[in-house]
């Protein structure tokens, strides 16, 4: 049996700009004066205007939705791919993962530094890669319909990483990005998973990378300090990025001391198999790269700068979480 989707040769997550296009485009290629005395074409404009009417009304298509078969969604989201002539094709541009900026080094900081940032690189970006597989189940992205959803968060979440991945709809990096605000700054839902960090994380990783936005390193680290909040989420990474940008002057200030109390930030996030979204390997990788850094940063202090850094251990933080 057919859904209304694999009538219109689209996935349940396409967009209502997606919805029309397909239509048109459908309705172009089964046209009765295109197909004169053609019955099937007749019969499949027939069922092409009829799954037109449901899906373009907005509440009508949340009623089907809502009684869509489980079983028919999936297999309709796992096997319809948008077509050429209802969306355009998935740019080109990769999404990149959140890696701490490298930047030339002061004459003063040890060479040792070199290989941790090394490192760094490969631990950041492994753990900003999982976030899709670990957290998000592909069969539940196949829902825009996240009004009614018992954690609306989790259901917003994942549309926006849908739209930010260009998987089973149209890429749309401003979209995706607006949904990742959506979610980062309401605080009138008690957000007992942390969601808000992750989106926090997504927002850095888009600014930090320039993805859709003009790169812009300063609202990245704003981002990652926010997301830095639900270390037991997201783990370490954007307490080391922030750590980072101020070791490295990345945002005009280079600040050592309140880099090193970062790093200590990221050294002391402990893990919990229920809510950390890295693997616990992972974690362990970044703790150890945030102790080490500590431990080069203590030989470039004055003894007055590692006294004003362990006097105050922690950066300013708003949860507990921290």
């Amino acid at each position: 049996m057919k859904s209304l989707y694999d009538i219109l040769e689209i996935s349940p997550v396409a967009s209502n700009e997606v919805v029309t296009a397909a239509y048109r485009a459908l309705s172009k290629k089964y046209h009765p004066d295109k197909n004169p005395g053609s019955d099937a074409a007749t019969e499949a404009m027939t069922a092409i205007n009829q799954a037109y009417a449901v899906l373009s009304d907005p509440a009508q298509r949340m009623a089907y939705d809502a009684a869509l078969p489980h079983h028919l969604r999936r297999h309709t989201a796992e096997t319809t791919q948008p077509k050429p002539a209802t969306a355009p094709a998935p740019q080109s541009e990769v999404v990149q993962p959140v890696v701490p900026p490298v930047s030339k080094r002061s004459s003063n900081t040890p060479s040792r530094g070199t290989g941790i940032w090394a490192t760094a690189v490969i631990v950041i970006a492994v753990a900003a890669s999982i976030y899709v597989s670990t957290s998000f189940e592909p069969d539940s992205m196949h829902s825009i319909s996240f009004i009614d959803h018992p954690d609306p968060y989790q259901a917003r979440l994942r549309k926006a990483e849908a739209l930010l991945n260009g998987e089973g709809v149209a890429r749309n990096l401003a979209q995706a990005k607006s949904e990742f605000e959506a979610i980062a700054d309401n605080r009138s839902v008690f957000d007992a998973k942390g969601f808000r960090g992750v989106a926090s994380q997504k927002l850095a990783e888009i600014y930090n990378n320039g993805l859709g936005v003009p790169k812009d390193t300063i609202k990245a680290e704003e981002w990652f300090r926010k997301a830095a909040e639900s270390g037991r989420v997201v783990g370490p990474a954007p307490a080391v990025a922030v750590a980072a940008f101020l070791e490295e002057g990345t945002n005009g200030t280079t600040d050592i001391v309140e880099a090193y109390r970062w790093y200590n930030l990221a050294a002391g996030i402990a893990y919990n198999a229920q809510t950390t979204m890295i693997s616990l390997d992972q974690h362990n990788q970044m703790v150890e790269f945030a102790k080490e850094k500590k431990t080069v940063l203590e030989t470039t202090l004055s003894s007055d700068q590692l006294r004003r850094a362990q006097q105050s251990p922690l950066p300013p933080c708003k949860h507990l979480g921290c």
